[in-house]
């Protein structure tokens, strides 16, 4: 397995927006992708092993809440983490489950807030499509995503 992260230094921040967006297995890798506002550099995980696109979503908002504090916001384009993380939504697929407990357990202990954001929405996806597009992570992670600014949940 070969995995890459590129990491940021966390800041003493409270109440910022985390970005989380995964991407299954291509051919050739599986990504995530995290995005910390007001912070340069996303966090990019990368595996040659073949992973689904819900598993690399939930791997994305697991390594968020991991990040998050009380009073962050976690978004992700993914409608079935979001929505079987708040118990809304049965999991059907048992490779899910232990994600799924991860998650809701970090979420609850995190106090941050997990919510649906649409695809075009999400900085971290702007950043895998353009790593699906033939981007190199080194240089990916040296532009801004150039997605405008959220000013409201």
């Amino acid at each position: 397995m070969v995995m890459r992260i590129h990491q940021w230094k966390q800041e003493s921040v409270a109440g910022i927006r985390i970005f989380a967006d995964g991407a299954g297995y291509n051919g050739e890798v599986s990504r995530y992708c995290v995005v910390l506002e007001g912070i340069d550099s996303p966090i990019v995980f990368e595996t040659k092993e073949n992973k689904t696109n819900n598993e690399m979503e939930y791997r994305a908002v697991i390594h968020a809440l991991k990040l998050a504090r009380k009073g962050d916001h976690i978004m992700t384009d993914s409608q079935l983490v979001v929505n079987q993380v708040k118990g809304e939504w049965k999991i059907n697929k048992e490779h899910l489950q232990p994600l799924c407990n991860k998650a809701q357990k970090l979420l609850k202990s995190s106090g941050a807030k997990l919510s649906w954001i649409r695809r075009e929405r999400s900085k971290a996806g702007h950043i895998l499509d353009k790593l699906k597009g033939g981007g190199k992570i080194e240089d990916v992670i040296n532009q801004k995503p150039d997605i405008p600014i959220i000013r409201k949940f």
